[in-house]
């Protein structure tokens, strides 16, 4: 066949195809356009999910780093209330931190929610301290039984957990064991306190504060115990760069 023959050819199939494109699109055209649109549908429904997700943890991290920040500077304040407008600021910080906590359990994985339970139970535990402020925030002794059941439910969620957890875990069992020096139950923060000497991701000045705390327990001053340290989880304090050595009343030396 030589080639003039075979480009004839050619030009006849092709004719013959477009011939029969008309026909084809007519047998089959909406199956084709159908399925066009269903995946479109599908592009733009991942497109979305993504982006959903990506929307979603950046909140995670504003109302979580909100809601650290108003217990770290809570926390610095000192017991007494000056005046009305400190009052104020301290109510206003208050509910920042909840209304940061309340949105995550709306708007939040399975993490960020253990995360929020732990920061709940230490701003719980700073308002028990706090004097009474008004508002919603006027019954400290609650805010004690409160902190307990946040800490409570942390470590019934992050469970046996290894990793970021493990530390979660081990953070609300400190913030357990200061909420029942608060209240007076030392025989329970002592439990707390063996938990984490015998956590394997606990370090070694989680390890040596749990055992200065069990010692100090031990002693009563007057018939009252050791003033409880003012533990915050990791994530609602600031890095520490070492490991200082502790002194009286589980403080740093200077």
């Amino acid at each position: 066949m030589d080639a003039e023959t075979r480009a004839q050819l050619e030009r006849n199939s092709l004719a013959m195809a477009l011939a029969e494109t008309p026909a084809f699109l007519a047998r089959h055209g909406t199956k084709i356009l159908i399925g066009l649109c269903v995946l479109l549908l599908i592009i733009t429904l991942v497109q979305r999910r993504n982006r959903a997700a990506s929307s979603q943890a950046q909140n995670q991290v504003i109302y979580l780093s909100n809601a650290r920040e108003m217990v770290q500077r809570l926390t610095r304040l000192p017991d007494i209330v000056v005046d009305d407008n400190d009052r104020t600021n301290r109510v206003a910080m208050a509910t920042d931190a909840v209304t940061a906590l309340d949105a995550l359990r709306d708007d939040g994985d399975d993490a960020a929610k253990i995360e929020a339970l732990l920061i709940r139970g230490d701003l719980y535990r700073q308002l028990s301290r706090q004097p009474k402020l008004g508002d919603a925030f006027n019954e400290p002794a609650v805010y004690g039984e409160l902190a307990i059941q946040s800490y409570l439910a942390v470590l019934a969620d992050a469970g046996s957990e290894t990793g970021p957890q493990a530390q979660q875990r081990i953070s609300a069992r400190m913030g357990l064991a200061a909420a029942y020096e608060d209240a007076g139950m030392l025989d329970k923060a002592d439990e707390q306190y063996a938990a984490i000497q015998e956590e394997s991701a606990a370090t070694g000045y989680q390890r040596l504060i749990a055992e200065q705390r069990v010692e100090m327990n031990a002693e009563l001053t007057g018939g009252r115990p050791m003033p409880a340290p003012n533990f915050l989880s990791p994530t609602t304090q600031p890095a520490e760069v070492d490991e200082p050595m502790l002194g009286e009343f589980g403080m740093p030396d200077e």
